[in-house]
């Protein structure tokens, strides 16, 4: 935090009853130690410079008496091997969280999967959007290309007959659907009383 806001911060929190004031500005302080261990991610930090940290951090969460930062500092504690694999050799693995919550945002949207063989097609299409590159435009698919004829070289076509050409119409009409037909061949149900 650049330091001019991080005074106004300070000042406004000492402005506040203490009460209110002092535990933000204790747990702020306790999350800037972790911060300051957890910067050390791949520089290569040697084992006293983690260890004076990672002992200022304890020391600070275990001084606050606030119960939030104790917790913080027992998960810390309760990870602290794979925090300091991480520290030291800068492998995380942010990557497979991203995807993790690809897929069950994915199987949310889907309201589950039918089957194991549509989980693996939807959890490959989902993860790897945006893995695959952009097309370039040589990668384009061809588009078709329409040429056009000139008008002594279309063939006429045979007149339709008046049943598929309405009044105005001069284009191909659709078939009629089935549905249509079975309802004008069936006599109205509500015709009028013999």
């Amino acid at each position: 935090m650049h330091a001019t806001h991080l005074d106004a911060m300070i000042d406004g929190l000492r402005a506040v009853p203490k009460r209110t004031g002092q535990p933000i500005l204790t747990a702020w302080n306790v999350k800037e130690d972790l911060m300051d261990l957890l910067a050390l991610h791949s520089t290569h930090p040697t084992r006293p410079q983690i260890s004076s940290l990672l002992t200022t951090f304890y020391e600070n969460a275990t001084a606050s008496e606030l119960p939030e930062c104790e917790r913080l500092a027992q998960t810390i504690s309760t990870w602290w091997p794979q925090n300091l694999a991480g520290i030291t050799t800068g492998v995380t693995n942010p990557g497979s969280e991203g995807v993790n919550r690809v897929i069950k945002t994915d199987t949310r949207c889907a309201y589950g999967h039918r089957n194991p063989v549509n989980q693996r097609l939807r959890t490959r299409a989902a993860t790897t959007r945006r893995a695959r590159p952009p097309r370039t435009p040589d990668q384009q698919p061809p588009r078709p290309t329409t040429t056009i004829r000139p008008l002594s070289t279309i063939e006429l076509e045979e007149p339709r007959s008046a049943a598929l050409a309405g009044p105005l119409d001069d284009g191909p009409r659709a078939r009629p659907s089935r549905c249509a037909e079975r309802a004008q061949s069936r006599p109205d149900a509500r015709g009028p009383a013999g």
